[in-house]
Parts: structure tokens; C-alpha cells; sequence
């Protein structure tokens, strides 16, 4: 019962989430402060975004690793965040480990990946329960996105020892799906046990895998109504490739999907308050007021912390320039050079 209600409660507090909504911090004055390092008597949680603010691509920011250090000897809570999709869990926790000599555990961090991962464990139980009248009925995933997203699901699944629910890889496991015509698209049988579309990073991506997923949203509601669900992992629009390159990122192909889907996309990485919704259900103390969200871009990082509810601190270190934050009217509470100045 008590862990019904649990899910009951979650359930409720995504379902009232606005997720395209950023909280107006306009009014507070109290933005764009220099930090005091007597400041960090005042917060439990430091969470912080991974590339431009503890590393750059490959190379640790200095003085990163002296200030990582010392919040665990603090015995600070420390939390890391990317909108990376494709990575795996161990390639960070392995990272951490030459990088600055930490063990970090793999609940300490959230890509988009592992977000979108621990929202459908939230998902699947409440599908399950409209399944109650039959043990043996299937919950099936259509999956457009990376190995390393499939991974995490399927790692998820597991360690939640979810019965008869199967991923469906539009990559893999749909019979010619590369070759097949808009005709084939038009005719093909849809799967009835399909209850969830998710979609992340893929650059295989294509016209195929919008056609189908409009298919499955659009055929799946009207069987399946409230349970049928559209994800995506993150919404970034571009993505540096490398110095002074843009790509298009997540966020180009999601929009697409979102354009044919009859029902609101969830997307569970930054900026949305989901996120935060999400590191809650797996950290029950996290105290939001003694929060503090560390980031280096203003429209991902300051905008999660500002709709999540914490202080924010913006790091002069990865894509924000003095021009940038002085001209957006997204403003983080704290400014500072670099992570080394936190202590």
C-alpha cells in the first residue's frame, strides 16, 4: 500500500508538471550575486551539470577535482546531470575515477538516458494496474534512439523485475524497416501491446521513424487512452560537434514527433522540473531549499534549477560568455569564474 501510494503521489505531481513551463524569476532581485564561500554552510545538495563545468570534453577543470573532494569530505550530498543520451552509466563513473579520484555511484548520476529510464518505472506499474484483469499481458516500448538509451531501459526493466515487457528497436527488431516504402508504412499491422513511444539522440534518425511513432500515438490513444505515452529524453536544439560547430541535437529530431503526437510529450532531461521530479524519487530526503543547481548554460542548467525551485550557480567555464548572461533575462542566483571557486 504504502509503495501504491508512493507511485500514486509521483504519478500526480508529473501529471501537474507543466513541462514546456520556466518559472518567472524576474522579480527576484537577488540574481547575478558574487558567492561568498561562507555560502556553503547553507546547502546539503550540490548538483552539477558534467561538460563545461567539472570537465571539458576530456580534461578535468582545474581545481574541479579539489572541490569535488572536499564536499564528499563535507559530507555533502553531490549529484551530476548531462542531457547525454547515448553514454553509458560506466563511462562516467569511470571518468570520475581518473578524472578526480572519485567512486561515484551510479544513482548519483542522471543523464537523459537514466531519466527517461526511471520515469518509465514510474509509467509501467500504472499501465500494469489497467492490465489487471490478465497476469500475461504485454507492455511493449517503441524505441527510436542509441544503444546506450536501450540499455538503460533494459537495465531498468530488469532491476525493477518487470514481467512481459519487451523493447522494440526501430534500429533492430522491426523486418526491413531501413527499406520500407510509405505504402508499407500506411499497411503495416500495429502492434496492439504497444503502450509507450520514446525517442532520443539518433542519427540514423528519419522520416520512417516520425511515420511510425505518429502511427503508434496517434492509433495507440484511441485504444489505449490515457496509458499510451509519448518520451523523450531532452530537448536541446544543438549540440557543439566542436569548437565553434553546431549540430543539430535532440531536440531538432523530438520536435518533429512532438508535432504529430495527440498527446503531451514528456521529456525528462534538462530543463524540465520532471528531472527533478525523478532524482527525488530515488533521493526521498533531498531538501529543494538546500539545494544549489551549478551549470555553465543558462537556457538548460539555471532554467532546471529555477523551475525545480533551487538557488542556481552559473560557471564562467563552458558556453556562457559575459555577453551572453548579461543580455538574456535568464538570471542564476550566483556567478562565479569556475567550479574552483565554490570553496
Amino acid at each position: 500500500m504504502a509503495a501504491t501510494a508512493k507511485l500514486d503521489a509521483l504519478l500526480t505531481t508529473i501529471d501537474n508538471t507543466d513541462s514546456n513551463e520556466t518559472k518567472d524569476d524576474g522579480a527576484n532581485k537577488n540574481v547575478c550575486m558574487k558567492w561568498n564561500k561562507d555560502d556553503i554552510k547553507d546547502y546539503e545538495t550540490f548538483i552539477f551539470d558534467c561538460d563545461g563545468v567539472v570537465w571539458l570534453q576530456s580534461t578535468a577543470i582545474p581545481g574541479a577535482k579539489e572541490v569535488l573532494n572536499e564536499l564528499y569530505s563535507l559530507n555533502k550530498q553531490v549529484i551530476f546531470l548531462s542531457n547525454n543520451s547515448t553514454k553509458d552509466i560506466k563511462m562516467y563513473t569511470d571518468k570520475f575515477k581518473k578524472l578526480f579520484d572519485l567512486n561515484v555511484e551510479s544513482n548519483q548520476i542522471f543523464t537523459s538516458a537514466v531519466a527517461t529510464a526511471s520515469y518509465l518505472s514510474v509509467i509501467i506499474p500504472k499501465i500494469k494496474e489497467s492490465q489487471s484483469q490478465s497476469k500475461t499481458a504485454k507492455i511493449k516500448i517503441l524505441l527510436i534512439g542509441s544503444q546506450g538509451l536501450y540499455n538503460m531501459i533494459e537495465n531498468e526493466i530488469n532491476d525493477n523485475k518487470f514481467e512481459n515487457v519487451e523493447i522494440v528497436w526501430t534500429r533492430k527488431d522491426i523486418d526491413n524497416f531501413d527499406k520500407m516504402s510509405v505504402a508499407e508504412l500506411t499497411d503495416m499491422t500495429l502492434d496492439p501491446e504497444m503502450y509507450i513511444v520514446v525517442a532520443g539522440w539518433d542519427h540514423f534518425y528519419g522520416y520512417k521513424d516520425i511515420a511510425l511513432a505518429c502511427r503508434y500515438l496517434n492509433e495507440g490513444q484511441k485504444l489505449h487512452g490515457d496509458n499510451m505515452y509519448c518520451v523523450g529524453t531532452n530537448d536541446d536544439q544543438t549540440f557543439p560537434a566542436k569548437p565553434g560547430i553546431l549540430l543539430a541535437g535532440t531536440g531538432s529530431l523530438l520536435a518533429s514527433i512532438k508535432a504529430v503526437s495527440p498527446m503531451e510529450m514528456k521529456v525528462c532531461g534538462k530543463p524540465h522540473k520532471l528531472l527533478f521530479d525523478l532524482i527525488k524519487n530515488k533521493h526521498e530526503k533531498i531538501d529543494v531549499d538546500k539545494c544549489l543547481m551549478v551549470g555553465d548554460r543558462l537556457t538548460t542548467d539555471i532554467v532546471f534549477g529555477i523551475n525545480s525551485g533551487m538557488k542556481t550557480a552559473l560557471v564562467m567555464t563552458g558556453i556562457t560568455t559575459d555577453k551572453l548572461l548579461e543580455e538574456s533575462q535568464i538570471k542564476p542566483t550566483f556567478v562565479l569564474p569556475s567550479i574552483r571557486d565554490l570553496l
